[in-house]
């Protein structure tokens, strides 16, 4: 007899959800949970496609509260969630292989290359860029430069070809005075001492006549000059009356005095012009004559005498040198009788009006300071005597000192040095300061400290040509002086305008020899020391500032703007 035990060898399921009934308590569980192990190899699609056992179904419709994959009960539908993520085994690999695939080194090297290739084309366009813009204002300040030159050189011609004041007659004797020099030593050097004082006689024949010539040309513009002074009373009084009003406003009045001096203005412009024809002459000399109707006295007969010379001479035709001097002798009768109108009667003047004669004068305003010259024995205002800050007292007046030169010295052509003395005025004004002493200094002292004390030429280039020097401050933080000053080129200033520290860019050597200058300097101007620490510590300092405007140079721009 074979007795056999039976196993019980059902497998326990886990839950894997289910429903229970709510009236009974009945529980029903998925259809997976109900079925025995599935087969080795059934496919995972034969499970989606069992029913669940229920009594009866019902179709519901329902929501999920997130995206997630729905079971539907069609075996070719499967919608998944939208933020589901498929994932796939893949090799392994080492992090050292993963950092050889990403290859975040060789990406940064590329991105850096190219940002580094990028940084210099960019720097090079911004360097070209500059270097166009450096090399047009090179150009310009060449173009300035050239275009100042050539307007010095035209000037300078053109003052030496009509010369109007002193200084253009000191650079012609200069020029004259080089002129025989030059010639001397060249004769010296050819001939012997017989045939020296033939051709020294030639020279100098040539010296006399090229000064006669000269002298003629000042003498013409002394007469030009002595007219214009005659007529000066006249235009002082055409200008109206001018004081500040209410709040620094500026009031201008014309005054019947003023309106009389305009109208005498006017004939003796008309009597002065000579470029009219003999009916516009005549015209004139008939409206001046019935101007002279209503005043009597012997400066207007004697007027009116010569204006009926001049009509019959007009009359008959007559020019030449005659005629010239019967006008000049009308002009300055007229002028006398302009400057004496109020002691003439007037037919037509009430008696009030005679009483106050003074309101009907005419005459040119006198100089209240006045000074005596010790060679011609005149009582001259300031402006006309010659002054340098190295004189003590006023002796000469501007003609008695230029007569009084000594022959055997060349005359000194100062035209350069004022042209200095303009550029350093010029840069102490742009500068704002006004107490400098620049506005002291004289051409003569300019003169004497470059000769002298600077020796004529730059001490850095040793260049001598002085329209090219500039005297600028050494120390730039203090005012300008002739113990702080420095002879430079004009590209050298520029330079030294940038320097912060004297001792890193000029030699030991050099800066003793610019003190050493500065103190030559101190005491050839010691009396200008003195001068300046009185005015300076009586605060009084601005009444030796000059109210000239002192312009730059010309640049090319302002010639253009002139010229236009």
């Amino acid at each position: 007899m074979v007795v056999m035990d039976q196993k019980e060898e059902r497998i326990k399921k886990p839950f894997l959800g289910g429903w229970r009934h709510k009236l009974n308590g009945t529980e029903f569980l998925n259809a997976e949970s109900q079925t025995g192990p599935p087969p080795k190899k059934s496919p995972w699609s034969c499970m989606l496609s069992k029913e669940v056992q229920c009594v009866e179904t019902r179709e519901n419709f329902t929501q999920p509260p997130r995206h997630r994959a729905t079971q539907m009960w069609r075996t070719d539908c499967y919608i998944p969630s939208e933020t589901d993520k498929y994932l796939s085994i893949k090799t392994y690999e080492s992090y050292e292989e993963m950092q050889r695939r990403i290859n975040i080194e060789g990406h940064a090297r590329t991105i850096q290359r190219y940002y580094r290739a990028y940084r210099i084309r960019r720097f090079i366009k911004e360097s070209a860029q500059l270097y166009r813009k450096l090399l047009g204002d090179c150009r310009l300040e060449e173009e300035e430069k050239e275009a100042k030159i050539q307007k010095r050189f035209q000037d300078e011609i053109f003052r030496k070809t009509y010369p109007k004041t002193r200084m253009d007659f000191d650079m012609l004797y200069n020029l004259i005075d080089n002129w025989r020099v030059i010639q001397f030593s060249q004769i010296k050097k050819q001939f012997f001492k017989a045939g020296q004082l033939a051709v020294q006689y030639s020279v100098l024949e040539t010296t006399v006549s090229m000064l006669k010539n000269v002298d003629s040309l000042r003498q013409v513009v002394r007469d030009s000059y002595r007219t214009k002074k005659q007529a000066k009373f006249l235009k002082i009084h055409c200008q109206p009356l001018k004081w500040k009003g209410y709040k620094g406003k500026s009031i201008e009045m014309v005054t019947l005095k003023t309106q009389k001096a305009r109208e005498y203005k006017i004939l003796y412009d008309d009597l002065k012009n000579d470029d009219v024809t003999f009916e516009e002459r005549i015209e004139i000399l008939l409206n001046v004559k019935n101007f002279l109707i209503k005043y009597d006295g012997y400066a207007v007969e004697e007027l009116n005498y010569l204006m009926d010379q001049e009509l019959i001479f007009l009359d008959r035709r007559i020019e030449g040198l005659v005629l010239d001097n019967l006008r000049k002798r009308t002009i300055s009768t007229f002028l006398h009788f302009l400057r004496k109108s109020n002691f003439y009667s007037c037919k037509f003047r009430s008696e009030n009006t005679l009483k106050d004669q003074s309101f009907h004068e005419l005459r040119e305003p006198l100089e209240t300071e006045t000074l005596l010259c010790r060679s011609c024995k005149k009582l001259l205002p300031r402006n006309k005597f010659s002054v340098h800050v190295r004189m003590k007292t006023f002796l000469h007046c501007k003609s008695c000192a230029w007569l009084t030169k000594k022959r055997n010295i060349p005359h000194v052509n100062y035209d350069p040095y004022s042209f200095m003395l303009r550029e350093i005025r010029s840069e102490e004004q742009r500068m704002n300061c006004f107490s400098s002493l620049a506005y002291v200094m004289q051409e003569p002292d300019i003169y004497h400290l470059i000769n002298h004390t600077w020796h004529g030429r730059s001490i850095v280039s040793e260049n001598n040509d002085l329209y090219t020097l500039r005297l600028i401050r050494f120390d730039i933080k203090a005012e300008w002086a002739p113990w702080n000053c420095i002879l430079l080129t004009e590209d050298e200033a520029k330079t030294h305008y940038h320097i912060k520290k004297v001792e890193s860019l000029y030699s030991k050597r050099l800066l003793q020899s610019i003190y050493l200058n500065h103190q030559m300097a101190k005491s050839i101007f010691k009396n200008l020391i003195t001068i300046e620490t009185q005015f300076r510590e009586s605060g009084r300092y601005y009444l030796i500032q000059n109210n000239r405007d002192f312009q730059p140079t010309l640049t090319a721009e302002r010639y253009e703007n002139r010229i236009k």
